[in-house]
């Protein structure tokens, strides 16, 4: 990696939460402007960095320094104190208040800041309440950014930063490095790779068994978080083997006894012959009870009139001039002869004609249509796929999606919204 080092010149974006930062840094050694990318909690003009990372092009914003890491170099004389506060590093500390402090501490000032508010009331205008959250703020300051050096040198990124220290505040190195696999429990989805990265760089000793158990919860979080409620359980033991050394024997018993904990399911039916579901136990009973409330909606027969394979064919060609296949036709009437239906598949299997198709045989059977959707991008694209310009119909907004019903206006258009 490459090594910068300069002063920050301007703090272009920051986002509280994450704490990624966009800033300007003057280079020491040659005084250019170089454009950093990183994250870094509380970044204030007039501070002194040490970046290391890889030069990359933005197609928008040209050439960055992309920093995977980010040390502050504190300032030392009065001067570059008095610049670096007043820029607002610490809130309630303005050019004034800035001005005041470092001409009574001088070099000291960032050192009495810390050591604690009964020196800052000393300072005119800088009452108990205002010292106090003065120095409660500069602590924060540094329990982050010490945080993120921390992660650092065990070689993980700085965007965990934020999470842990919301959960730990100032004492988050000390949590992690006592009991790192406690971060598993707090953390679920992110704090695996953490609490081994510590153990890896202190070379800690665990039980094995209890870090394998954490690696499957972590790597069961993993799918979920991709809209998988379960994973093969072959797929899971290759992981853990090749990315965490996780041996076959060791893996086995983290699974066993993550079913006793009740944590995790076993179920068959995997992806190969042979092959076992590993479900995390919340996501196991979802599905189960979804299947159950199919199961329940399929035993009421539908009361939908009986359609043949002709009607079906001349609603589908007259609305969208799209002739359905003899397999299209026999999943529409198979729709039509059952209360619910679930239609899946990748792109490019015809699920958008066959939603298409279904509305316009709904239709010409002359039945109202409802269309519901999670976000409201997907309800409109739901209305555009479903509705034809020329048709006499009315699309309504409404909690969770569009409501398209039929309507006798030659004058209407679908799209419109009340």
């Amino acid at each position: 990696m490459i090594a910068l080092e300069g002063t920050v010149e301007n703090v272009f974006y920051h986002q509280p939460d994450s704490h990624y930062a966009v800033l300007q840094l003057r280079e020491r050694e040659t005084g250019t402007l170089v454009t950093v990318t990183g994250h870094l909690p509380f970044p204030a003009a007039g501070e002194a960095l040490r970046v290391e990372g890889r030069w990359q092009s933005h197609p928008r914003y040209g050439q960055q320094f992309s920093a995977e890491a980010l040390r502050t170099i504190p300032p030392q004389t009065a001067a570059d104190i008095r610049r670096f506060l007043a820029a607002g590093a610490i809130p309630g500390v303005g050019p004034a208040t800035a001005r005041r402090l470092t001409a009574a501490f001088g070099e000291a000032t960032l050192e009495m800041i810390e050591a604690g508010p009964d020196h800052l009331v000393q300072i005119e205008g800088i009452g108990p309440a205002r010292a106090a959250a003065i120095h409660q703020s500069w602590c924060e300051r540094l329990g982050l950014r010490g945080l993120i050096d921390f992660l650092t040198e065990i070689g993980v990124s700085g965007v965990h930063a934020a999470s842990l220290f919301q959960r730990y505040g100032t004492e988050a190195v000390e949590q992690m490095t006592r009991a790192p696999l406690q971060l598993v429990e707090d953390l679920p989805r992110t704090g695996f790779p953490l609490a081994d990265a510590v153990v890896r760089h202190f070379d800690l000793s665990v039980d094995p068994v209890e870090r394998a158990a954490a690696c499957v919860r972590y790597l069961l979080y993993l799918q979920a978080d991709r809209g998988h409620v379960c994973a093969g359980k072959a797929e899971i033991r290759s992981r853990c083997n090749k990315r965490y050394g996780i041996t076959d024997d060791v893996f086995q018993l983290a699974v066993e006894a993550l079913q006793q904990t009740g944590d995790v399911v076993e179920a068959a039916g995997g992806p190969s012959a042979g092959d076992a579901l590993l479900y995390l136990r919340p996501y196991h009973e979802a599905e189960i009870g979804i299947v159950r409330r199919f199961r329940a909606l399929l035993s009421v027969p539908s009361d939908l009139p009986a359609v043949s394979a002709e009607p079906i064919a001349e609603a589908v060609v007259r609305q969208h001039a799209i002739c359905p296949s003899p397999d299209q036709i026999q999943i529409i009437t198979s729709i039509l002869e059952n209360r619910v239906g679930i239609i899946t598949g990748g792109p490019g299997t015809g699920k958008t004609t066959l939603i298409r198709s279904l509305s316009a045989v709904l239709e010409s059977l002359n039945l109202q249509v409802v269309l519901a959707a999670p976000t409201g991008r997907a309800a409109r694209r739901l209305a555009e796929i479903c509705c034809n310009p020329s048709q006499a119909s009315r699309v309504s907004t409404g909690r969770g999606g569009f409501r398209a019903t039929p309507r006798p206006s030659p004058g209407s258009r679908c799209g419109d919204r009340r």
